[in-house]
């Protein structure tokens, strides 16, 4: 989960319709007037056959990389 502001972002791995494999899903909440907003949730990343996202998305060999923000303000983590 990422908070800015009054804008939480949600990521997990879920299972879609139809897959066979862990996708990547996201939901963003706005906290506004005392109330919120959903968006809802989506398939962020999903398996491409025959690539390295064809299986496990959630259970990626990914240990270490360059990363940027998702929220756009030019911030990159390792």
């Amino acid at each position: 989960m990422i908070q800015s502001g009054q804008t939480q972002d949600f990521w997990w791995c879920g299972d879609v319709s139809g897959h066979t494999t862990d996708t990547i899903l996201h939901e963003q909440v706005n906290f506004t007037g005392g109330g919120h907003v959903t968006v809802p949730e989506q398939a962020v990343l999903e398996e491409t056959a025959g690539s390295w996202d064809s299986v496990y998305t959630c259970n990626s060999d990914v240990v270490e990389g360059s990363f940027t923000n998702p929220l756009g303000n030019g911030a990159t983590y390792t």
